[in-house]
């Protein structure tokens, strides 16, 4: 494995990459290779903050499910009693525009649920779908993309697109953190970085994790801190 990743960073595919494994809680090896700033030449250390990405999945998960065994949250509550602009979102009829230049649509036959965010079934946001014009407009439109507004607008803004899919009837694979976070991480499952350090990183003995969570698990901006 050390090999193959530091063959990834000679290559140019990956900047650097941090490794460690534990046996029964107790640390047998760790690597670190490449840079933690290219442009400086900064080095890659054991103690490099770097993004999360779809680690946070899992994260979110936990604290969601342990909500589910107190009674705080249902997995099948509907999306829209915590975000109610959800409630009229309409489903893609053709992924591609019609004469006027607009996406048939009409309304879902099923609606969005909490554990449709966690089946990565709820129509929202593309995966691995073909290429077409409705994708297109999902990548130009998604919350990334909007130029200002704090996470809630964000997501809220997010149910105006139309779903590519029926909620509940397809479950996308993991590779896509937009169909499990978009609508979710807006304070649906985790809403402080305390419920997450309560929850799950602390029970994991994790503090320091814990703490350098932003609040709202969002992939692409959570850091942890090793």
């Amino acid at each position: 494995m050390d090999t193959l990743c530091r063959l990834t960073v000679w290559r140019g595919t990956s900047s650097g990459f941090i490794a460690m494994f534990s046996h029964n809680g107790v640390p047998i090896h760790s690597m670190v290779c490449g840079y933690e700033d290219i442009a400086s030449g900064r080095p890659m250390t054991l103690d490099t903050e770097m993004r999360i990405a779809s680690m946070a999945k899992p994260i979110t998960a936990v604290a969601a499910m342990s909500l589910v065994e107190e009674g705080r949250l249902g997995l099948d509550d509907r999306v829209s009693g915590y975000l109610p602009a959800f409630s009229t979102s309409l489903l893609a009829t053709d992924n591609e525009r019609d004469a006027s230049g607009e996406f048939p649509t009409r309304p879902a036959s099923n609606p969005m649920l909490v554990r449709h965010l966690l089946m990565f079934a709820s129509g929202v946001g593309p995966g691995r779908e073909k290429d077409s014009a409705l994708v297109d407009y999902w990548n130009a439109s998604g919350i990334y993309r909007q130029p200002s507004g704090d996470l809630t607008s964000r997501v809220t803004a997010l149910s105006s697109l139309p779903l590519l899919e029926e909620p509940g009837t397809n479950v996308d694979p993991v590779f896509s953190g937009s169909k499990y976070t978009m609508p979710g991480k807006s304070n649906i499952f985790v809403p402080s970085s305390d419920v997450l350090f309560k929850r799950v990183t602390c029970c994991l003995k994790m503090p320091a994790h814990g703490k350098a969570l932003t609040g709202r698990v969002t992939g692409a901006n959570t850091r942890l801190s090793f």
